[in-house]
Parts: structure tokens; sequence; C-alpha cells
């Protein structure tokens, strides 16, 4: 278990992570919006068992905006498997919003 200010730190990390993420998506630079959303859900699942209060909910977040990105991608390119990405993400959100916390890759 980490420290209510390692907590903050490590959901600073991942806020700001996230943000980038929804920049570079805002520009629609899909591919630099996926790496920034990859990383923040990196940080989070690094601590997915270390208790943090609104982890799952941030983690979610994130996963619901790298989803948003795969689609739009498979939107312009017809790629299967970035739709299947999109509903890994988007199941896996759904997920973690439920209670269902375990480790994702």
């Amino acid at each position: 278990m980490v420290s209510d200010n390692d907590d903050q730190i490590i959901l600073s990390k991942i806020e700001i992570l996230k943000n980038e993420g929804n920049g570079h998506f805002k520009e629609n630079r899909l591919p630099d919006a996926l790496n920034s959303y990859s990383a923040a859900f990196d940080v989070a699942n690094e601590h997915v068992n270390d208790g943090i209060e609104n982890l799952a909910q941030l983690s979610s977040t994130v996963l619901s905006n790298r989803a948003m990105c795969y689609l739009k991608q498979a939107d312009r390119n017809g790629d299967d498997e970035l739709l299947q990405n999109c509903v890994k993400d988007c199941t896996s959100a759904l997920d973690l919003l439920s209670g269902n916390r375990t480790k994702r890759t």
C-alpha cells in the first residue's frame, strides 16, 4: 500500500498523460494520443492493487479515450484489428467501473 501523498503523485502522473493525450486527440494526432493514453494506462496498471481511490475511474476514462482513438483510426482505414482494440478497451473500461479491477494488458 502506498501513502496518500504517493497516491496523489501517481494520480497526477496519469492525469498529466491523459491530458497530453487529449491535446493530441484535439489536434487529430491520433498515434501520439494513443501513445499518451497507453502510457497513462501503463502507470495506472502498475498500481492496480495498491488501493488508490479513484484509480479505477481514471483508468476507465483513459481506456475510453484510447478506444475512441482506435475507432477513429479504424474508421479512416477500415482496419478490423483497430476495431477489436476499441472493443477490448471499452470492455476493460466497463469492467473497471463495475469493480473487476484485475491487471489488464
